[in-house]
């Protein structure tokens, strides 16, 4: 059984700054020594990772060797036996919380009955300096699609809206 974050989010929070003001000296990601154990099987055992602002990482590897465990960590979703990590220097659920970080989930469903366009709409609400509809729009190559019902979407077009959903995040780490 995963063992799952049960402390509250500290109040605390990220100014919205706090991205662009990363992008000196202090990678985006620090992790050191990170090991996770679900009871005797070890999913990571000392795992060090740094990244860069404004780097791309591919997590690769075969069933079991961590990937999902290593991003449930870098989430704040899952704590680390042993090792730390900070994402923007804050620890990963301040990271989140504070709107530093945005995921996309493999899995993750959409609104059933909802327009993509509105979908969009409400959650570029949620963010204090989202893009502008039609640049997220453009970016995603969602056009054609923001008059369609959310759960009439193929599964790439899915994909496209949940990464719709997530690019608004751009426009504060730029």
């Amino acid at each position: 059984m995963a063992s799952a974050r049960t402390d509250p989010i500290p109040i605390t929070q990220p100014e919205p700054e706090t991205a662009r003001q990363a992008s000196g000296d202090q990678p985006a990601v620090r992790a050191a020594g990170l090991v996770k154990s679900y009871g005797p099987t070890v999913a990571l055992a000392g795992l060090d990772l740094h990244v860069a602002t404004g780097e791309t990482v591919a997590l690769l590897g075969p069933n079991g060797a961590g990937k999902t465990t290593t991003i449930g960590l870098l989430l704040g979703l899952l704590s680390p036996g042993r090792g730390h990590v900070q994402v923007y220097g804050w620890p990963p659920a301040q990271a989140v919380a504070g709107g530093l970080v945005g995921a996309m989930l493999q899995d993750a469903g959409l609104m059933p009955g909802v327009r993509v366009g509105e979908l969009l709409t409400m959650v570029r609400g949620l963010y204090p300096r989202p893009l502008p509809l039609d640049e997220l729009v453009g970016i995603a190559d969602l056009g054609s699609l923001t008059g369609r019902r959310a759960d009439r979407l193929s599964g790439g077009q899915a994909q496209r809206v949940r990464f719709a959903s997530d690019v608004r995040l751009l426009s504060e780490l730029t």
